[in-house]
C-alpha cells in the first residue's frame, strides 16, 4: 500500500541518515549508531574503546538536519 503512494525502499531513511552523517562523524561511530560494528567490536562490548558518550554528537547533528530540511512531525489519525 505505502509503496503505491511513496515508491521508496522502506529503509530509505536509514540510508539517508548514514549518508548525512558520513562527513560529520568518524566511520566507527556511524557504524555503532547503525549497528554495523564488526564482531567483538560492538559499542556495548565490555572491551570496546567506544562509550555511549561517543554517540552524543549524532544527536546534535540530527537536530541540525531536521532544521536544515524543515522536517515536521507527521500526525496520523487512525480510526
Amino acid at each position: 500500500f505505502l509503496h503505491d503512494i511513496f515508491p521508496m525502499a522502506l529503509n530509505w531513511t536509514r540510508h539517508f541518515g548514514r549518508y548525512y552523517l558520513q562527513d560529520k562523524l568518524p566511520v566507527h561511530v556511524i557504524d555503532a549508531i547503525f549497528a554495523h560494528e564488526q564482531p567483538d567490536q560492538e559499542i556495548l562490548n565490555p572491551y570496546s574503546s567506544l562509550s555511549l558518550h561517543d554517540l552524543l554528537p549524532a544527536n546534535k547533528i540530527y537536530q541540525q538536519m531536521t532544521q536544515e530540511l524543515a522536517l515536521q512531525e507527521v500526525k496520523i489519525h487512525v480510526c
